[in-house]
């Protein structure tokens, strides 16, 4: 053997791993895409998820059962004043970013990226200060701990908001590595060390706020390296051009994602631990809290997947290569049925003993869990896969109307339940919503697309 394929062979176990890891997937130039591009995001996700798993576990143990509760309550909070602050202007960047640079217009590419910043800037400021106010005026009737928690918070929104846009611009220039790792490893890592080192370093007890804080300085730190990636990707005739701007287009299409948003905010985890947090207290908003961050495992592996396929499925769209497009969905379908079963299964069996590394407190809320885990299952299978079908195609106005009108029955349903039937009830309004919604988009993308979201469609199948 020469020296050359002696070396080649040296370095080769990792590479041969990943073949070997990715090879079901792998058959056919749209398999072989699609498993190159995930391979880095499935790792970064998985990475950052344990990570994120083991910071929450450090959290709810180093914040007690009242604390975290405080702590969960005001994130959820922020995470719905996010959606104004960034007005889904980062929903923007993946399109017209990828579109720009696709067609080489420098000059709309960086005109679009100053004047979004900009307006991304004033937007966040701009909510977190009447935010602020708000908890102002609010504060009397309000507890200290909710009232501090939620003050801190306000101070996180906008570097929450600018992490996001710039994430989503480095996905668009297909940066997968560089646009996950800063916020799903490097942030997480320094807030968890962070807590570590304050309360069992320096033995000092920790409030919500203060964690609130600490994961201000760690998102801080995570923008910075994010910003850096993101100069380095623009391409270099982007940086001398004159700049020009379609602010209206922009806009226009901020507000049909915005809308559609907003109305999967209601229907997500975050709204609905601000419905219980509301009617039935912080404390049981923190069980809650945990209850659907676990619930999300089921979903994140194939989030991870659909975050390459994204490009792939308006391209072969545009194209009209409704033969391939059919076997991504196929592919991912399957992939999203193996790693939700695994999901389900894990959470099922172990559910009260992973619930337990949180607290003596937190197994009660297994009976969530099980309903959420649920509701993820058809989530991951059927329903994210379907949604950004329709989004992707030009058929965005369906996707709208089917996911406003679940958005309002879930928040009812929740309203009316949560009153009634306490968390459980919260859980099991928002799954039915979800398997009600899920279908309802998967006949649209049979009708509209001829694309079958099923795992054992036959690859290249004409329906």
């Amino acid at each position: 053997m020469s020296a050359g394929g002696e070396q080649l062979e040296r370095v080769s176990p990792i590479a041969a791993w990943r073949a070997r890891l990715l090879q079901p997937f792998a058959r056919g130039e749209i398999g072989h895409t699609l498993a190159r591009g995930a391979f880095w995001s499935v790792v970064i996700n998985v990475g950052g998820y344990g990570t994120s798993f083991v910071v929450q576990v450090v959290l709810a143990r180093s914040l007690g059962h009242v604390q975290y509760g405080n702590y969960a309550y005001a994130l959820a909070w922020m995470n719905t004043a996010l959606l104004f602050g960034k007005l889904e202007l980062d929903t923007c960047a993946l399109r017209f970013v990828g579109m720009y640079d696709g067609a080489k217009k420098w000059f709309l590419l960086r005109g679009f990226l100053g004047r979004i910043d900009r307006v991304l800037r004033l937007t966040s400021f701009g909510v977190a200060a009447i935010g602020a106010i708000v908890v102002w005026i609010l504060s009397k009737h309000l507890s200290a701990g909710v009232a501090a928690s939620l003050w801190a918070v306000c101070a996180l929104l906008p570097a929450s908001a600018m992490l996001e846009f710039k994430a989503r611009c480095l996905q668009a220039f297909k940066k997968v590595p560089e646009s996950q790792a800063p916020s799903l490893l490097l942030r997480p890592v320094l807030f968890g060390t962070g807590v570590a080192i304050t309360t069992y370093g320096f033995h000092v007890p920790l409030s919500a706020p203060e964690a609130i804080g600490i994961n201000l300085c760690a998102a801080v730190a995570a923008l910075l390296l994010i910003d850096r990636y993101l100069r380095a990707a623009i391409p270099v005739e982007a940086r001398t051009v004159v700049s020009s701007y379609e602010t209206r287009q922009w806009l226009n299409t901020a507000v049909s994602f915005l809308i559609i948003a907003g109305a999967q905010l209601v229907l997500g985890t975050q709204t609905d631990v601000v419905v219980v947090g509301s009617l039935l207290g912080a404390s049981e908003a923190g069980l809650y809290q945990v209850a659907s961050q676990l619930a999300s495992l089921i979903t994140f592996g194939i989030t991870a997947i659909i975050y390459v396929a994204l490009a792939m499925i308006s391209d072969l769209h545009a194209r009209r290569r409704r033969e391939e497009l059919q076997q991504l969905v196929t592919l991912v379908s399957r992939a999203s049925l193996v790693i939700s079963v695994l999901g389900v299964t894990l959470l099922a069996v172990l559910g009260p003993k992973i619930l337990g590394w949180f607290g003596p407190t937190f197994p009660a809320a297994y009976p969530v869990l099980l309903v959420l885990s649920s509701a993820s299952f058809v989530a991951a299978t059927v329903g994210i896969l379907a949604g950004f079908l329709l989004t992707l195609t030009e058929h965005q106005r369906k996707a709208a109307t089917v996911v406003v009108g679940s958005a309002v029955l879930n928040l009812m349903l929740s309203l009316a339940a949560t009153r009634k039937f306490g968390a459980i009830g919260t859980a099991s309004a928002t799954a039915a919503t979800t398997f009600l919604r899920s279908a309802v988009l998967a006949v649209y993308c049979s009708r509209l697309l001829g694309i079958r979201i099923v795992p054992w469609a036959r690859l290249g199948d004409r329906h």
